[in-house]
């Protein structure tokens, strides 16, 4: 008999309960994107990686969704097998652009001609780096609360979370129903595309809180962390760092709230 898999909010919460110790975002080039187009361009973007489970499938579903209400959207496939030594098959259909795999300067400067990046996964999201990049050249995240996307979008301020399992039919109705409703409304959209472009940490300031996280650590001084700010989640001691709050008893991550 087999168990029935676990939702992707269960598997999120399961995993931060056993194995979370801490969470230090991805970083950001400074000078990483340049955003020229405007915001009513609607084409979508999924993420480079293309691994089993790691969204093509509902991507092209919502795509389907989309375009039965309006044939102007369109999906870029990026990356393919051939990162991980196998074949580069093409991803084909109806609005469809397949790149295959791309290097990733070509792929930064693509970024910023989409108005949406695709990110619905069961696979809990170990990194979210190509998220962060798509994010600072101000892409709108359509995501699973999945992993590390959960801890990167703040949905309704820098991004959108979807819950659900994204393989099921009214997740991916949601999805192309909030998608199709931020395209028409262009003055939110352009609020969270700013936030989004704000929402990822130079790397200077990643390294400097690791260091200082690190230095307590290994000094044996992690109670001289804590600023007097209570973690969210747990109701634990929390302590600031440049790249955001983070908190010693359970190890969860907020950002810093960008200003308007």
């Amino acid at each position: 008999m087999n168990r029935p898999r676990p939702s992707v909010g269960h598997q999120r919460k399961r995993l931060a309960k056993r194995q979370r110790q801490h969470v230090r975002p991805h970083g950001r080039e400074a000078a990483l994107h340049i955003r020229t187009h405007h915001v009513h361009e609607v084409a979508l973007e999924i993420a480079p990686r293309l691994l089993k489970g790691a969204g093509l499938a509902p991507a092209k579903r919502v795509l389907d969704l989309l375009r039965a209400e309006d044939a102007a959207f369109s999906l870029d496939v990026f990356g393919g097998e051939a990162l991980w030594g196998g074949a580069d098959l093409p991803v084909t259909g109806p609005g469809i652009t397949w790149h295959g795999l791309t290097p990733q300067d070509r792929l930064h400067r693509a970024y910023p001609a989409f108005g949406f990046a695709m990110h619905l996964q069961r696979r809990l999201e170990p990194f979210g780096v190509s998220l962060v990049e798509s994010m600072y050249a101000g892409c709108i995240a359509i995501a699973s609360p999945a992993g590390a996307y959960a801890e990167i979008v703040r949905h309704g301020e820098n991004g959108f979370l979807v819950e659900g399992d994204p393989e099921q039919p009214d997740t991916q109705e949601r999805a192309a129903r909030l998608i199709l409703d931020l395209s028409r409304k262009p003055e939110p959209l352009i609020r969270v595309r700013d936030q989004a472009r704000r929402s990822p940490v130079a790397w200077l300031d990643v390294a400097r809180s690791w260091i200082r996280y690190a230095e307590a650590l290994v000094g044996g001084r992690m109670n001289e962390l804590p600023d007097g700010t209570v973690c969210v989640e747990c109701g634990g001691a929390e302590f600031g760092a440049p790249d955001g709050q983070h908190c010693v008893a359970c190890g969860n991550y907020r950002p810093h709230v960008c200003p308007d």
